[in-house]
């Protein structure tokens, strides 16, 4: 009976293996034709659909705000459930509204930051000589209040994943400190306020921080691992067992482990750790890129201590684990004396060279044994922009957006556009056109990172600056694989579509990507010009047909 027991086991766990196996097609619209959305005639293509929107409040009548330009004017709660914005007084003064209701009134507002839990809003704002730290409506004043602007979105104030705990920096008396749980630190000569981490369990909470030209870190206020050069790029890993960082000489760089020193090189990158915690990878530079002729840089990929054969002419960036920690990816570029080309080597073994590959697209799907990323040829004076699926081609378009999984890895999807229009693709169907597929935000100090695609660009540039950037507005999957939602625009009208089917409800503006809080509900919040409201949009799938009658709501 245990031999049998034991048989069906290992046949069952070979039947999940091949079927956990099977590629991800790139089939094409003409092969597999799929039914597109009507945006225009209100017919249901999809599940049926049951919209509701409830209001978050009337920017004040005098009041001015701009949402989705800057970044700082509003910030949207992860669960998309709230929103928080500043909005301009008569008075030139700036209030906080949460949700319609006013939190304070300053000289100036910066930084609103949600929880992970989105149950806890914090800001940073000005009065007269004094910033203001302000977390849950409780302020305090300092001298000043140091923004993180290489951050992105900005943070001043960071909290701890379990959201119970909260730091920022400050300075008094002119020195600088860093404030835990509303406790002050010693002052210190100078704190590198961008190492700021909280451990993923919560429970820790470090720093580097320097006195007397030595630098060491902070850990719940204990000063360890005192040094003579720069420490940056602190990280811990999943587990919260491990502690690594950059160490910054002036003439090289290396990574430390739980304090112990690794191999020196010219630079490094920041280190990364498996999801497990068992290993920890990171790319280096033999020179100071600086230093070295683009095609004279060598280029290691190190992995739990050991470095790799060397690749000369290459840079590699920052590797990737898969979700179980046996896949490692990176994405190398190849600088010749005539061109630059690119591959992503997967468990050692090097994928064709491409024109361009966006690094910052690799993605493992969550049972790991499937991967995507963003690739392009050049083709004529333009560049062919296409989904690489488990190493297979996918058809291509003048730009993609960054590949979504199924939460069961049967699925794959992302938007692409083709002549100045856009579609979603999954599984190789596209669904669409449309004039939009997400609301991009253009942030002036972030050209590099940020998805945006200015109008007063070439298709070229559009592409190059696209793939650059990191999407905010890709398709999302419901917790059980079985449903698809995105946002799209047309007509000049944003709506919700599931599933193929779009909304009635029509939306100015769209401020957050759908969250799914089931299997079959979501919401998503937007702002309607006409009203100058911020508004909710609960949306319900398969209800019952007969009580779909009348929910039909004009844009």
């Amino acid at each position: 009976m245990k031999l049998q027991k034991r048989i069906v086991l290992v046949f069952l766990s070979l039947i999940v293996s091949i079927l956990l196996s099977v590629a991800v097609p790139c089939v094409r619209a003409s092969e597999a034709p799929r039914p597109t959305p009507s945006m225009d005639d209100g017919v249901r293509k999809g599940p049926l659909l049951r919209e509701t929107t409830r209001s978050l409040g009337k920017v004040p009548e005098g009041a001015w705000t701009w949402p989705a330009e800057y970044g700082r004017d509003y910030v949207v709660s992860p669960n998309a459930a709230h929103i928080a914005y500043v909005t301009t007084l008569e008075t030139d003064r700036e209030a906080v509204v949460l949700d319609g209701n006013r939190q304070g009134v300053h000289e100036w507002v910066v930084a609103l930051n949600f929880s992970p839990d989105s149950n806890r809003l914090a800001y940073v704002a000005g009065d007269g000589q004094e910033a203001v730290a302000a977390v849950d409506g409780q302020a305090a004043k300092f001298e000043g209040i140091l923004e993180l602007h290489f951050r992105f979105p900005v943070e001043a104030v960071l909290f701890s994943p379990d959201s119970r705990r909260w730091a920022h920096s400050a300075w008094r008396n002119g020195k600088p400190l860093v404030v835990i749980d509303g406790e002050e630190s010693p002052p210190y000569e100078d704190i590198d306020f961008s190492t700021m981490t909280f451990s993923p369990d919560s429970d820790h909470f470090v720093y580097a921080a320097s006195r007397d030209e030595k630098w060491f870190l902070v850990v719940d206020g204990e000063e360890r691992h005192e040094v003579d050069y720069r420490i940056d790029d602190v990280v811990y890993s999943p587990d919260s067992a491990h502690l690594a960082y950059v160490g910054l000489s002036e003439e090289n760089s290396f990574v430390v482990k739980d304090g112990q020193k690794g191999e020196v090189f010219g630079s490094v990158w920041p280190p990364v750790f498996s999801p497990n915690s068992s290993h920890m990878a990171y790319s280096a530079l033999f020179m100071r890129e600086a230093e070295a002729a683009e095609d004279q840089r060598t280029s290691f990929i190190v992995v739990d201590g050991q470095k790799s054969e060397a690749h000369q002419g290459s840079v590699i960036f920052p590797p990737a684990f898969s979700p179980d920690s046996n896949r490692l990816a990176y994405v190398q570029r190849h600088i010749g004396s005539d061109k630059i080309d690119y591959s992503l080597t997967l468990d050692g073994e090097e994928s064709p060279r491409f024109y361009w590959l966006n690094p910052r697209s690799v993605t493992f799907s969550p049972h790991s044994a499937h991967y995507a990323y963003i690739a392009g040829r050049a083709e004529q004076d333009a560049l062919a922009v296409m989904m690489i699926a488990d190493g297979e081609a996918c058809p291509s378009y003048d730009a993609v957006t960054i590949p979504v999984f199924s939460p069961d890895s049967s699925h794959l999807a992302y938007a692409a556009m083709k002549r100045q229009k856009w579609f979603v693709v999954v599984d190789g169907r596209e669904e669409g056109p449309y004039e939009e597929v997400w609301n991009p935000y253009f942030y002036q100090d972030y050209e590099s990172r940020v998805g945006f695609l200015r109008s007063d660009e070439s298709p070229q540039k559009r592409v190059a600056r696209a793939g650059a950037g990191n999407w905010r507005w890709s398709p999302v999957f419901s917790p059980d694989s079985k449903h698809l939602a995105y946002l799209a625009k047309k007509n000049g009208t944003w709506r919700v579509v599931v599933d193929g089917n779009a909304g009635q409800i029509g939306l100015s503006r769209v401020l957050s990507s759908p969250f799914f809080y089931s299997s079959n509900r979501l919401r998503l919040i937007g702002y309607q010009e006409s009203s100058h409201e911020f508004v909710l949009l609960d949306v319900e799938i398969n209800i019952p047909a007969e009580e779909a009658e009348g929910e039909v709501a004009a844009p």
